[in-house]
């Protein structure tokens, strides 16, 4: 029988943390991870660009990182009880609809990442093979100045190479929807919610899409400039009816009005 020292135990676990680490292997994961991220600054850098050609491009894109990402799963967790106790149909809307949102409004954030690809790090989780770790840069606003803050982003992968989910600054994509959406259904019901989700999304498409008759803008005259100041001036002094409610919707994470409280 063959003896192993202590120091050869020791030896062995260690290079066995290396491998596992990531230092010295190229895992199936760290490779979506970086695929994934490529992909996002690509979209970044389409984001800038307003020709037709880039446009086209840019939503190639999204479609090929929506489909590395389980959506279904995602919109489960962010719904917890709420998921299991609606019909296949609803799941369905609101996956999509949920899907729309991240496309629409999470993933052109890719913009603010301000490092280049090369120095961007990845590094598997010692504890969890399937959680990747990127670390980079990430422009922000903060007291009307735009400055650089660094920023930490685990991917989490399923077993089908999917990710499930997000650690972003040191809480999950999942969570941070569960505690928006447990907190709008408090004072409105999921239809409700749903239905404001799925006009923004429209409303969000349709400010995406420049109509080609405005492309070219016709010189302002002074009875349309008159028109638009009247228009402007009954907006501003209307008030809302009695009553009226405003119905609050989950925000994704790393949108501008929650950035500042990811810390």
């Amino acid at each position: 029988m063959v003896k192993i020292s202590t120091f050869s135990r020791h030896f062995v676990f260690l290079i066995c943390l290396m491998f596992s680490s990531g230092l010295w292997a190229n895992s199936k994961e760290v490779t979506l991870a970086k695929d994934f991220v490529t992909k996002l600054l690509d979209l970044g850098k389409l984001s800038k660009k307003h020709d037709a050609d880039s446009k086209s491009r840019a939503k190639e894109i999204v479609k090929e990182l929506s489909n590395g990402v389980d959506f279904e799963g995602l919109a489960a967790k962010s719904l917890h009880m709420t998921w299991q106790n609606t019909t296949k149909a609803k799941r369905k809307e609101f996956m999509d609809t949920l899907q729309g949102m991240i496309e629409e409004v999470l993933f052109p954030k890719a913009h603010k990442i301000s490092a280049p690809l090369n120095e961007i790090e990845f590094s598997l989780h010692p504890k969890n093979m399937k959680r990747v770790k990127a670390k980079t840069r990430f422009e922000t606003e903060k007291q009307g100045e735009i400055i650089e803050k660094d920023l930490e982003i685990d991917l989490i992968y399923s077993n089908a190479g999917l990710i499930e989910d997000a650690w972003i600054e040191g809480e999950l994509v999942s969570a941070n929807l569960q505690r928006q959406f447990d907190n709008a259904l408090k004072k409105k019901s999921f239809d409700q919610i749903l239905t404001q989700m799925k006009s923004k999304l429209k409303q969000k498409k349709a400010e995406d899409v420049e109509p080609e008759s405005q492309a070219v803008k016709q010189p302002e005259t002074k009875k349309s400039a008159t028109k638009k100041a009247e228009k402007v001036q009954k907006s501003e002094s209307a008030e809302p009816a009695e009553g009226a409610e405003k119905i609050e919707e989950p925000e994704l994470p790393l949108d501008e009005s929650t950035s500042e409280d990811v810390e």
